[in-house]
């Protein structure tokens, strides 16, 4: 058989595989795969499905309801802090703890012939705690130098013959003043002559 006789005569042949595929593409059953995909929104959710949706829906709720049990509980204090500093300004308005002032206006004196005092009189502090005067509760002591160079050494009371610098440490045992101290200064100035 030559060449023309071959190519006169039609061979039939089976067609390959993705000839077939080609061909039969809109008439094939759909893998499984694509079925799923297609039914997606149809099929029924599985148990375990519903657990977690519920579960999600119940996390939400149960997450508003605790932001909103946060808001209370902040609102409350921040009204608790602010009525309480307010209640404090006013219920303790007149607590003072200061020393008692001599006729000009000083706490500290300078006792001497040429000075306005001669005498050393204790005028004390005044002292109000919680609103209740503790005054008379304040103790005082004296300690004494010659000069700011000596080291201060503590005496019973202000000697207005002795020389030097003295000074009158005030404290109180109220808790609210406990931890401040007051001091007056006394100087003694020297006679001259």
């Amino acid at each position: 058989m030559d060449y023309s006789e071959m190519k006169a005569k039609e061979v039939k042949r089976k067609p390959y595989s993705y000839e077939k595929s080609k061909a039969n593409e809109g008439k094939r059953k759909p893998y499984s795969y694509e079925k799923s995909k297609a039914n997606e929104g149809k099929r029924k959710p599985y148990s375990y499905e519903k657990d977690l949706a519920r579960e999600a829906k119940q996390a939400a709720r149960s997450m508003k309801k605790s932001a909103v049990s946060w808001l209370i509980v902040l609102v409350i204090l921040v009204v608790g802090v602010v009525g309480g500093f307010f209640a404090h300004k006013l219920a303790f308005k007149n607590d003072v703890y200061q020393m008692v002032a001599y006729g000009n206006g000083e706490v500290d004196i300078c006792i001497g012939v040429d000075e306005q005092y001669q005498t050393y009189t204790e005028l004390g502090v005044k002292c109000i705690s919680f609103g209740k005067d503790v005054s008379s509760e304040c103790s005082v002591k004296y300690y004494y130098r010659t000069d700011l160079t000596e080291e201060q050494v503590e005496v019973s009371e202000v000697d207005e013959t002795k020389p030097g610098i003295y000074y009158a440490v005030y404290s109180t045992n109220s808790p609210k003043y406990k931890t401040v101290t007051l001091i007056r200064n006394i100087i003694v100035l020297r006679e001259e002559g």
